[in-house]
């Protein structure tokens, strides 16, 4: 399997960071020996912290630079590592095809990217890759319209459905 790991490290996450690298660390030991993964962080902006690699040392120690700080440029982060996944495809031509993911951990709805919504998501449904989706979510309730049903909510549930994944939303990071 070949997974992009997503990490919203914008200012929002500030106080749910410890937790989300906790997950990301559990998700980094959880890989089989021939699996590869790539870690993307995105605050104002979005940026390969390490490449597709199989070396769980390496992975980590990204995950544990990640800070918060910053708006939110979802978008760009999730065209970016439909991008990568392009250069393993091109690279792997002759092998068998790997399975591919893309994990998002994030709180909160984009408000920096460059690249629209829609464009990314229509990049998404044609590269093959799954998208699953992990929305930390304000136990509180506050900033969520009735329903607590939010535009955040709502891309997450796009990129999950459109892709052939799947979004799960949670109130305590600890999930």
């Amino acid at each position: 399997t070949a997974l992009g790991l997503l990490v919203d490290t914008s200012a929002s996450m500030n106080e749910r960071l410890p937790i989300a690298q906790q997950a990301a660390i559990g998700l980094i030991e959880r890989m089989a020996a021939n699996d590869v993964l790539t870690i993307i962080d995105f605050d104002s902006r979005a940026e390969i912290l390490q490449g597709f690699t199989p070396d769980q040392a390496k992975l980590a120690t990204a995950i544990k630079r990640t800070t918060a700080g910053g708006s939110t440029s979802l978008y760009n982060a999730v065209y970016i590592a439909l991008n990568e996944f392009k250069k393993i495809r091109a690279a792997n031509s002759t092998q068998e095809v790997r399975r591919q993911a893309i994990v998002v951990l994030s709180d909160g709805e984009d408000t920096s990217s460059l690249v629209p919504f829609e464009e990314v998501l229509e990049l998404a449904k044609r590269s093959e890759v799954a998208i699953y989706a992990i929305g930390l979510k304000d136990s509180g309730g506050r900033n969520r319209p009735m329903g607590g049903f939010s535009e955040a909510d709502f891309v997450l549930k796009q990129f999950a459905q459109e892709t052939g994944g799947k979004a799960f939303f949670v109130t305590n990071p600890d999930e």
